[in-house]
Formats: structure tokens, sequence, C-alpha cells
């Protein structure tokens, strides 16, 4: 087991940092938020509504992906041979597996957070 770089320490972190901010944002305009709100469009109009609850599912699939990709990020193991890998040591291609891994998080996050958000502005 090897500890991420840097760099991909820093993109789980904003990873993290945007499903706390998705959890503050909702908590703070549920209230205001009508108990029926639009859950799929077609088009530019919606074509389905459901309970304003299922907002929540939006910021808890985002944390489920996150604990999922941080705990094979951290458990992520040698490769068996480094034969058909482009690195050249196990060092470096543990580093870029986990650094691919980070990014892609981060960008599984953005667009989760930004699809949730959209339908917060159409609900309000």
């Amino acid at each position: 087991m090897m500890k991420p770089s840097k760099i991909s320490v820093v993109f789980l972190y904003s990873s993290f940092a945007i499903v706390i901010i998705h959890f503050l944002i909702l908590s703070i305009i549920f209230n205001k938020i009508p108990e029926t709100v639009p859950t799929h469009y077609s088009g530019s109009n919606p074509d389905a509504f459901g309970p304003k609850n299922t907002l929540w599912l939006e910021p808890i699939i985002s944390a489920i992906i996150l604990l999922l990709i941080s705990f094979y990020i951290y458990k992520l193991k040698t490769p068996n041979s480094l034969d058909s890998y482009l690195e050249n040591s196990e060092e470096e291609a543990i580093k870029n597996r986990q650094l691919l891994l980070s990014v892609l998080e981060l960008v599984v996050i953005l667009i989760i957070s930004a699809i949730s958000f959209i339908f917060l502005l159409e609900a309000r």
C-alpha cells in the first residue's frame, strides 16, 4: 500500500469539499424548495416529478462514490507485472493510477453536483 501523491490528495480533498458543500447548500435551501420537484427533463420541459426528498440522492450517491474510489486509491496494490505497462517502476505505476482515479473521482463528483444544482435552481 502506497500513499497517494500530493496532487492526488489535493484532488481527493477537493472532491470531499464539493460533496460537503453540496450537502450544506441543499440543507440551507431545502425548506424553500416546493414539495414536488422535477426529476427528469425531456428537451427543455420537465416530464417527471417527485418529492423533494429525492434531491438528497445526488449528494448521497456522490459521497458513496467518493468513499469507494478513495478506499480503492489508498488500497491500490502493485501490479503483478510491469512488462505491459509504460511506467518504469512499481511506485510510478501506482502513483499514476492513484492520480488517474483521483482526477476521475473529482470529475464525477463535479458532474453529479452540477446536475443537482441545476435541479435545485429549477425547483426554486
